[in-house]
């Protein structure tokens, strides 16, 4: 399997993409409404980078998926973090079971709504989520942004300088807060683990969750996306740092195979502008 950076990929899709609208546009039917893959229901963009992937291929990132489907138990508290349109949010929900929990956190309205949305069309999940319009951040004062990466448009031409060629969307109301002040107001029983995708803002959400850390050692599935901290690598160090600190191991998903701890070896696994998935492991952690 080759290693395609990001750009790479959004190249892929885009070709996907004008199929797809060419194909639509023979039998007159929009590129946007209610489908079912996998039996989720979703509402999706087809012109929406994560909304193609679930369209053709019944979910966002099915390798990620169909690993913490093996490794997700029922009952589990899980957060969400970065959930965006739902893409892991529905999948997770079914993971846990009737038991079970999912807080999906968002920051930006426009995809917080297309979260609502996905969580209504699917009754027999929506009992188990917990849908948050929140940004996260490093310590409750800490000045935070208003426009947040959570489009990725397969319609526009990408730029050059932006290798997600993602688009900013507005925060609007969600409560700037600290991941740990968030979870006090929630009270959950415990947390078994955390998916985190939030293309840069890993370090600053981490940094608020130091109470989380300590309390639950949660395993946490991750995007290591270097790029994203190209103008400062000391921060993808400082992220690397809290998990080795806390004696985390890294695994390569799906395989599940041990990454090195160091930053160099870490970097040499993940493709140049492009990002891997991990399931950064505490001690005695599943798997």
């Amino acid at each position: 399997m080759p290693r395609l950076s990001t750009r790479q990929k959004i190249i892929i899709a885009q070709i996907l993409n004008r199929i797809v609208r060419l194909g639509r546009s023979v039998v007159r039917k929009p590129m946007q409404g209610d489908f079912t893959r996998n039996g989720l229901r979703w509402h999706l963009d087809l012109n929406e980078g994560i909304d193609l992937a679930i369209y053709l291929l019944g979910a966002f990132e099915r390798d990620l998926v169909r690993c913490y489907e093996r490794l997700i138990k029922h009952g589990d508290t899980v957060l969400d973090i970065g959930a965006n349109i739902g893409a892991h949010t529905l999948p997770l929900a079914r993971a846990v079971g009737p038991t079970g929990r999912v807080i999906a956190i968002e920051a930006t309205e426009y995809a917080f709504a297309k979260l609502t949305r996905n969580i209504a069309l699917n009754p027999s999940l929506s009992p188990n989520i917990t849908a948050v319009h929140s940004l996260l951040i490093s310590s409750q004062n800490e000045p935070h942004e208003q426009l947040i990466t959570s489009s990725w448009p397969l319609d526009k031409t990408p730029s050059k300088d932006m290798p997600l060629s993602g688009a900013t969307k507005e925060v609007g109301n969600a409560k700037a807060q600290t991941l740990d002040c968030l979870l006090s107001a929630l009270n959950p029983h415990t947390v078994s683990c955390i998916k985190l995708d939030v293309d840069g803002h890993e370090l600053s959400i981490l940094r608020g969750a130091t109470e989380l850390l300590g309390k639950y050692r949660p395993s946490v599935y991750m995007e290591l996306a270097p790029y994203c901290y190209a103008s400062d690598m000391s921060k993808f160090e400082a992220l690397l740092d809290i998990f080795r600190t806390a004696n985390y191991t890294f695994r390569r998903l799906p395989s599940l195979k041990a990454l090195p701890r160091s930053t160099e070896g870490l970097l040499n696994a993940i493709p140049k502008n492009g990002s891997i998935n991990v399931l950064c492991n505490p001690p005695q952690g599943h798997p």
